[in-house]
């Protein structure tokens, strides 16, 4: 992180970012379900979304200026976006074991 030519976002043509509230009790659970619903919603357009970690310690105050974040809100996700040169296939699913029947 501290080498100048490293970028987190690995030049993703397209950058979301979820936010919310600082003072509101639920708002990182609210902000995850709706990032996983967007990535849910773009791979059903066949695009390719990566949730970056590292998205949510942003505190770059030139970046909030930028995207006009306001001071009480918080980067909850931040989310790369755009089309995957291959979209792998779906891996066996293995049959569910039983453990107890009550």
């Amino acid at each position: 992180m501290r080498d100048a030519q490293y970028n987190v976002f690995h030049n993703a043509p397209s950058l979301v970012f979820i936010v919310g509230k600082n003072n509101y009790p639920f708002f990182l659970q609210d902000c995850s379900l709706a990032a996983a619903y967007f990535m849910l919603a773009a791979t059903n357009r066949d695009l390719g979304t990566c949730w970056i970690g590292l998205g949510e310690y942003i505190e770059d105050l030139e970046l909030r200026k930028k995207i006009a974040l306001p001071r009480d809100y918080h980067i909850a996700s931040a989310l790369s976006i755009g089309y995957p040169e291959l979209i792998p296939t779906m891996a066996p699913r293995k049959e569910p074991q039983i453990l107890s029947i009550v």
